[in-house]
């Protein structure tokens, strides 16, 4: 893989404050100027590429349709279909 090379111009004050410039700077009596290159992988500049499969079994699919005899065990049959835990509460009229 090729790298990136580039060059730069770090301009320091004399109280520590520090500019970059791509071009020859102009510098003021306080402050100095330090040419810079840099090299960095080309790698750097590459996103990744995120991929993911997911696989649903078989025995994770539901019925789509629950038979449960209302005199039987509902509530149980019910609960093993979906894993929802059913409360019925039938109230009378007044």
């Amino acid at each position: 893989m090729s790298n990136l090379t580039t060059t730069f111009y770090l301009v320091v004050t004399r109280n520590g404050a520090v500019d970059v410039y791509k071009k020859t700077p102009s510098v003021r009596a306080d402050q100095v100027s330090v040419r810079c290159q840099l090299q960095i992988p080309q790698a750097l500049f590459e996103r990744p590429h995120l991929s993911a499969t997911i696989v649903v079994p078989e025995e994770a699919a539901r019925p789509t349709e629950i038979s449960a005899e209302v005199l039987g065990n509902w509530q149980e049959a019910i609960q093993q279909a979906t894993g929802l835990d059913i409360q019925l509460s039938v109230l009378g009229l007044e």
